[in-house]
């Protein structure tokens, strides 16, 4: 049986973005890979492509926050169950627009009674009600937690450099982004396995506390330590949040009754040829979509069209639903 967890982890560094559910469940493998060996995990990858074994992982969030969801959209009948006028209610869809993440307390209350939800947050544009909006991390939050939020902080630099290449002629000019969090600072994604494979992967990340997640871009880039597993919540209801981008994929929910947006994980290449291709392109469901279905997860892991020095590669394209 499946059950859902939270797996905290400290920044020991910069990052340069939040890490995808995609580098994550590939930091997983090879961390499996190093621990358990090479077999365990190649009878992993194709038990969860053939549906055998339900095993999902979200994007990397800030501790205690999740992606704001996608069906909360200010109408006109607003104005029904609040004071804010036509004009407040367009202030009130900007100001939405720009909200990328909720608190898990705030979300509870989205979950749980969505009436009072949407009544907060027709309130929240008055500067009254339960909730608030930290405009620097575009998180809503309810006012209990606001020694949680406040408090937190991070710093967005671009810097420059000279990208020397071994053509002396082939020299640009070459930008690097990166998040710089506050000590304070937890991060966390959400795993969803079945209590052997959890072993496993809690055996794996032990043994080596420190964890590299995404593209190595810079040395000291997207370095983390593992703190620890703990459950995580459960809803029971029949339209679900993704945490992660899924594989588009039909008779898996009702379209019809469900909210999300669309987008494509393009190709990925080699540094010797352009045409090399790495991974296929993939349209995908964003995180925050509200998905009406039955099901724990939708999509797959999607196997490459050619083979990796004899072995199949697998692209990840699987929704943790919440």
């Amino acid at each position: 049986m499946s059950e859902l967890h939270r797996v905290w982890l400290k920044p020991k560094g910069p990052l340069t973005d939040l890490a995808t559910a995609q580098s994550i469940f590939g930091a997983l493998c090879h961390a499996m890979k190093d621990h358990h060996g090479e077999q365990i995990l190649e009878t992993f990858l194709s038990d969860v492509f053939a549906g055998k074994e339900i095993f999902a992982v979200s994007r990397l969030l800030i501790k205690d926050t999740l992606p704001f969801p996608m069906d909360f959209l200010p109408q006109e009948h607003g104005n029904e169950t609040s004071a804010l006028s036509k004009d407040g209610l367009h202030a009130l869809g900007k100001t939405i627009k720009k909200v990328r993440h909720v608190s898990i307390k705030a979300f509870s209350l989205y979950r749980n009674d969505l009436q009072a939800f949407e009544q907060a947050m027709y309130d929240l544009e008055n500067g009254q009600g339960p909730l608030a909006i930290n405009e620097k991390m575009r998180l809503v939050y309810h006012k209990d937690e606001a020694s949680i939020f406040d408090g937190f902080d991070y710093k967005h630099y671009v810097g420059t450099r000279n990208k020397i290449a071994c053509d002396i002629d082939d020299q640009e000019l070459f930008y690097t982004s990166a998040l710089h969090f506050s000590d304070a600072a937890i991060m966390e994604f959400y795993l969803l396995c079945d209590k052997a494979r959890l072993n496993q992967i809690q055996e794996a990340l032990n043994a080596n506390k420190d964890l590299v997640i995404g593209g190595q871009v810079s040395i000291g880039y997207n370095n983390y330590e593992f703190l620890d597993i703990v459950n995580g919540p459960r809803y029971s209801t029949k339209k679900k949040m993704l945490l992660s981008k899924a594989l588009v994929t039909s008779g898996q929910f009702h379209p019809s009754t469900s909210f999300y947006s669309i987008s494509r994980i393009d190709s990925l290449f080699t540094n010797e040829l352009a045409s090399d291709k790495l991974h296929i392109p993939l349209v995908v469901f964003d995180e925050g979509s509200i998905i009406d279905t039955e099901l724990e997860t939708i999509g797959n892991i999607v196997p490459e069209p050619r083979l990796f020095d004899g072995k199949t590669i697998y692209q990840y394209a699987i929704g943790l639903l919440i």
